[in-house]
């Protein structure tokens, strides 16, 4: 792959390559900037997943039926991996019973 493809990187020899200088001159926002983006991008792509490893939540979602439904609707949308998650996570359940 290109690093420098997407503008964020120049070549500056092979497989060598510098922050592009218009990210290099904002290189102190995007410090800042940066961790908060990839937690709001990471949360996009699986939802809630990781706020269910806590039992209260859990329990607070179960306790609701249409808010539960709600919940599965919204993440089986969100992309195919949570789709895939929340089918697993249906059909373990139905099979324990």
């Amino acid at each position: 792959m290109r690093m420098s493809r997407y503008g964020f990187f120049r070549s500056v020899g092979h497989l060598k390559y510098e922050l592009a200088e218009r990210f290099a001159n904002s290189a102190e926002q995007l410090v800042s900037w940066i961790p908060d983006r990839i937690k709001r991008h990471i949360e996009s792509r699986i939802g809630v997943i990781p706020e269910l490893a806590d039992s209260k939540v859990r329990l607070e979602i179960a306790d609701n039926l249409s808010k539960f439904m709600k919940l599965v609707g919204e993440q089986m949308n969100l992309n195919a991996t949570s789709f895939e998650i929340v089918s697993f996570a249906l059909n373990r359940e139905e099979r324990m019973k």
